[in-house]
């Protein structure tokens, strides 16, 4: 279970990147208005929804650790242990849906969202640049 809270702090914390690139987007594209827009009560209501949104993508992982624990080895890798056991369990279709869902969603979309976030700031800074020069 504890490889479990691991993965979904790993997995977390490429959201909370996310809201700190947009942060930093909205602090390059409009900085007197930084102000107005981050206040300290939407900053909190983003911290609780980024926790919400993982909790919810992790409670069918829940399910099924507790359903058919892990009796995962010493050194090898939790999530192709876990999809391993998922196949010789042959649970329903509906669990491998949610496992390649929840890869998509706490990987891939992080990970790309991440890189044009930060693209874009390099190419509003490289813009001012330019026409400030």
């Amino acid at each position: 279970m504890f490889l479990h809270l691991y993965s979904t702090v790993m997995y977390g914390s490429n959201f909370f990147t996310i809201a700190i690139g947009i942060e930093r987007y909205i602090a390059v594209h409009r900085p007197l208005r930084l102000v107005s827009i981050m206040t300290y009560e939407r900053s909190l209501r983003i911290t609780a929804g980024i926790f919400i949104f993982i909790a919810l993508l992790q409670i069918p992982i829940v399910i099924i650790l507790v359903k058919f624990p892990l009796e995962l080895p010493l050194y090898s890798n939790y999530q192709c242990y876990l999809v391993q056991r998922l196949l010789e369990l042959k649970l329903e279709i509906i669990w491998v849906v949610h496992l390649l869902l929840f890869y998509v969603f706490m990987i891939l979309v992080p990970t790309v969202s991440i890189l044009l976030i930060n693209l874009m700031i390099i190419c509003k800074v490289h813009f001012y640049t330019i026409h400030n020069d």
